[in-house]
């Protein structure tokens, strides 16, 4: 639903459903902190309330959801570094710190955001040449 939201251009709305979305998948994560599934249920809610945080302007809440991203995907991989879909959620939560730090930070830093993420693409890219 909040997809469709955003789509429609209700940010707000989309936003709302989102963070409900993030808490309760917190919520069931805190249950067992050991249960990486569980885990891996917050990263696309982190990156769907960060993209409307951004879309809002509200860049230091998308900053800290993106590198609240990262850091639970790098966590994640440390455990199962082949799971494609942590690794694609780490190349986002890159893009994400890449965008915001486009116009306020070292172009340096944010090429590193960039190099990181198109590794990940890369190796994509060379493992399923045909997805």
């Amino acid at each position: 639903m909040g997809d469709f939201l955003l789509m429609r251009g209700d940010t707000r709305g989309a936003l709302a459903l989102y963070e409900a979305e993030l808490e309760r998948a917190r919520r069931l994560a805190a249950r067992d902190a050991d249960n990486v599934t569980w885990r891996g249920e917050l990263l696309p809610r982190y990156e769907k309330v960060g993209r409307c945080q951004r879309l809002l302007g509200n860049r230091s809440a998308a900053r800290a959801l993106a590198e609240t991203q990262l850091r639970t995907a790098t966590e994640l991989l440390a455990k199962a570094p082949e799971h494609r879909g942590w690794r694609f959620a780490w190349a986002r939560a890159h893009m994400a710190l890449a965008s915001l730090d486009a116009d306020k930070a070292p172009a340096v830093r944010t090429r590193e955001h960039l190099k990181q993420a198109l590794a990940v693409l890369e190796r994509r890219s060379r493992e399923a040449p045909d997805e």
